[in-house]
């Protein structure tokens, strides 16, 4: 389909640091967790693989995993 989406980041606490945490909405039908890479700071730039998280809700009860890599 053809869907509006958004990728917004933010700065999170992660133990004693903060880190990029990002985030891709679609049409406010689907909210993933992407990690680019291996997580590691300014592992976006340049990235070749990217993994998709989103966790089941009560309205949209399926966990969805979905790795990609650029060819």
């Amino acid at each position: 389909g053809d869907d509006t989406w958004v990728l917004s980041s933010e700065r999170v606490n992660s133990g004693f640091t903060k880190v990029t945490k990002y985030t891709l909405t679609i049409e406010n039908k689907f909210l993933f967790d992407v990690l680019f890479e291996d997580g590691t700071k300014d592992s976006q730039d340049d990235a070749n693989s990217i993994t998709l998280t989103q966790q089941a809700t009560p309205d949209y009860p399926v966990f969805i995993i979905l790795d990609l890599e650029k060819n």
